[in-house]
């Protein structure tokens, strides 16, 4: 007895056909996401651990906030993707702005457009590891000169990022993960160089 009676195609053209197909497919399924959900990016896979939950997250998540920032414990308990993320896990992304953030959320931004000085440094380290796109945690909001401006930081980093972040710079905010889905991209991206 089958349960399944797969049969493959033998000859190039179907098989180029299929795949033509697939590719069309995704790309009209990522753009209609990004439709949707008002971003350019509706999915971003997770290239690092600087977000991630462990034994160092006590000190380098939950001391620091405390200390720098007086929040309480029950308070960042509250944010939202609380346990973090790991590398090769796959966010989805919506579309916000200065208005809709707040201290707690995740953001995905690009320091390409950025015009603080202190991101220099910043930046050349991440273009060095091929990451073109920071998603970390705002732990800061703040107006400047009218301007609202975001202090962000990797939940397992001891350190916030040296950037004031604009409205400018921010593509959405991360609104939920599917652990290590992320791979499907991250494996060919590494293999081909692209990472």
């Amino acid at each position: 007895m089958k349960f399944f009676d797969v049969r493959f195609p033998k000859d190039v053209k179907t098989i180029t056909l299929f795949l033509v197909l697939a590719v069309i497919l995704a790309y009209g399924a990522y753009n209609t996401a990004g439709t949707a959900l008002h971003t350019t990016i509706p999915i971003v896979s997770v290239v690092s651990d600087s977000m991630k939950h462990d034994e160092k997250t006590g000190s380098s998540y939950y001391e620091y906030l405390i200390t720098k920032f007086s929040y309480t414990r029950t308070f960042i308990d509250t944010w939202p993707l609380k346990n973090g993320f790991v590398r090769g896990d796959l966010l989805t992304v919506t579309g916000a702005n200065t208005s809709t953030l707040d201290v707690g959320d995740v953001i995905v931004y690009n320091l390409k457009n950025s015009e603080s000085i202190d991101c220099d440094r910043f930046e050349k380290a991440l273009k060095e590891q091929g990451i073109d796109k920071v998603v970390h945690r705002i732990i800061r909001k703040f107006t400047e000169n009218g301007e609202i401006y975001f202090m962000t930081k990797g939940d397992h980093n001891f350190q916030m990022d040296p950037c004031r972040i604009q409205n400018k710079e921010i593509e959405g905010k991360a609104i939920f993960k599917l652990p290590l889905v992320g791979y499907l991209k991250l494996i060919p991206a590494k293999i081909f160089g692209a990472i």
